[in-house]
């Protein structure tokens, strides 16, 4: 993934017959209708269709990297009578949504989706979304953490996409930016997980809590998970993700560092982050 595969793209892209406008949505070049409203370019996106291969990203969801992910897991798929997919920190379920849109093209014959968005907000947006696209999915309100528990969150915007749960509420968050909060569930990934079996594919984006996470279900990620994509939140915590995949034998396909600018005024590392960095991983158990 370090050279961009158009023939990857290229196998995956829907006929233009697919490629639908809706009133107040946008369509991305996978078929796929989104609220424009979410995005602060909505005058700009609305009601525009966007077929050109995400070669060098798409302006909008994201970049290459996390499409080709989670393409490359469908294609790696040993068989298309099942795909299941987890997004923690959803949002709005883009991921698993283009997920869902692309089973459902091939034909599998089951497709579980399963969003994990602390926001109640977003997770409204989520289920809005699932259903525009004609997908079913099971949205989950609250945090992944490393245990079951309660933690604060902070009232956000819409157009807020970078809020993270804590354990402990303060009037300014780990951006410095001042919040009020509210208390939200908080989920392990075993929680998460039960009775799904084998998870294809995951896309994390919970904002710091990465590295915790991950070492609190080491096990399970070992026995459980085919592909990760982990958006990461500091160069402290990219180092010790490549770190723990090399210590358990996963592959790094692909990994980009987050761009951060020092600012020694800032609470947190993780607050100086101006993009996020990005992992992705294979579990060679499951090839």
């Amino acid at each position: 993934m370090s050279i961009v595969d158009i023939e990857l793209l290229i196998r995956f892209r829907p006929p233009a017959s697919d490629l639908k406008i809706s009133s107040g949505c946008f369509t991305n070049w996978l078929g796929l209708q989104t609220d424009s409203a979410i995005f602060a370019t909505n005058e700009t996106i609305n009601e525009k269709i966007f077929p050109d291969l995400p070669t060098g990203g798409d302006g909008v969801y994201g970049g290459y990297p996390e499409y080709a992910s989670f393409l490359t897991a469908i294609e790696q798929t040993p068989s298309r009578k099942r795909f299941t997919a987890i997004e923690l920190g959803a949002g709005w379920g883009p991921w698993i949504s283009g997920i869902g849109v692309v089973c459902k093209r091939l034909g599998f014959e089951r497709v579980d989706l399963v969003g994990v968005e602390a926001d109640p907000h977003k997770c409204d947006l989520m289920r809005q979304h699932l259903s525009r696209n004609g997908l079913e999915g099971k949205v989950l309100q609250g945090a992944a953490w490393t245990e079951d528990t309660t933690l604060k969150f902070p009232i956000i915007s819409q157009l807020d996409h970078g809020a993270a749960a804590s354990v402990q509420a303060s009037k300014k968050d780990y951006r410095g930016k001042e919040q009020e909060y509210i208390d939200v569930p908080a989920y392990s990934l075993k929680t998460i997980c039960k009775d799904l079996g084998v998870i294809d594919y995951m896309h994390w984006d919970i904002q710091g809590a990465e590295l915790s996470v991950a070492k609190s279900v080491v096990e399970l990620l070992n026995s459980n998970v085919r592909f990760l994509f982990i958006g990461t939140h500091s160069r402290p915590i990219e180092g010790a993700l490549i770190e723990f995949f090399y210590q358990n034998q996963w592959d790094i396909l692909y990994q980009h560092p987050c761009h951060f600018v020092y600012d020694k005024s800032m609470p947190s590392i993780e607050g100086m982050t101006r993009t996020d960095g990005e992992i992705f991983a294979r579990n060679p158990r499951h090839l």
